[in-house]
Protein backbone atom coordinates (compact mmCIF):
# COMPACT_ATOMS: atom_id res chain seq x y z
CA UNK A 1 0.00 0.00 0.00
CA UNK A 2 1.46 3.35 -0.59
CA UNK A 3 2.01 5.77 2.08
CA UNK A 4 0.54 9.58 1.72
CA UNK A 5 2.72 12.21 1.14
CA UNK A 6 2.38 15.27 2.91
CA UNK A 7 3.54 18.72 1.19
CA UNK A 8 5.69 20.86 3.78
CA UNK A 9 2.46 23.33 4.65
CA UNK A 10 0.55 19.78 5.34
CA UNK A 11 3.09 18.47 7.81
CA UNK A 12 4.01 22.08 9.35
CA UNK A 13 0.18 22.49 9.91
CA UNK A 14 -0.20 19.01 11.45
CA UNK A 15 2.94 19.19 13.85
CA UNK A 16 1.59 22.94 14.86
CA UNK A 17 4.89 24.58 13.08
CA UNK A 18 6.30 26.84 10.39
CA UNK A 19 6.97 25.58 6.99
CA UNK A 20 10.49 26.88 7.54
CA UNK A 21 11.00 25.19 10.77
CA UNK A 22 10.00 22.01 8.68
CA UNK A 23 12.32 22.52 6.06
CA UNK A 24 15.25 23.07 8.37
CA UNK A 25 14.06 19.60 10.17
CA UNK A 26 14.29 17.44 7.24
CA UNK A 27 17.49 19.50 5.79
CA UNK A 28 18.86 18.05 9.37
CA UNK A 29 17.39 14.49 9.37
CA UNK A 30 15.33 15.61 12.79
CA UNK A 31 12.43 14.93 10.26
CA UNK A 32 11.70 11.88 8.30
CA UNK A 33 11.29 12.72 4.35
CA UNK A 34 12.33 12.79 0.63
CA UNK A 35 12.87 15.10 -1.94
CA UNK A 36 10.77 15.26 -5.48
CA UNK A 37 13.33 16.17 -7.64
CA UNK A 38 17.23 16.79 -7.61
CA UNK A 39 18.78 19.48 -7.18
CA UNK A 40 18.12 22.58 -5.01
CA UNK A 41 14.96 22.79 -6.88
CA UNK A 42 13.50 19.68 -5.67
CA UNK A 43 10.22 20.08 -3.11
CA UNK A 44 9.89 17.87 -0.06
CA UNK A 45 7.45 15.63 0.79
CA UNK A 46 6.85 14.09 4.33
CA UNK A 47 5.18 10.37 4.17
CA UNK A 48 2.36 10.79 6.81
CA UNK A 49 4.11 8.00 9.20
CA UNK A 50 6.63 10.90 10.00
CA UNK A 51 4.49 13.66 11.34
CA UNK A 52 2.70 10.25 13.81
CA UNK A 53 5.92 8.91 15.33
CA UNK A 54 8.91 10.77 17.67
CA UNK A 55 10.92 12.80 16.28
CA UNK A 56 15.07 11.67 15.94
CA UNK A 57 16.45 13.01 19.27
CA UNK A 58 19.62 14.46 19.51
CA UNK A 59 19.49 15.67 15.31
CA UNK A 60 21.01 18.68 16.37
CA UNK A 61 23.82 19.29 17.31
CA UNK A 62 24.66 21.54 20.44
CA UNK A 63 26.59 25.13 19.59
CA UNK A 64 29.83 25.66 21.49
Amino acid sequence: MNEKLLTVAEAAEALSLNPQTVRVWLRSGKLRGLRTNEGKNGQWRVPESAVREPLIPNAFKPVS
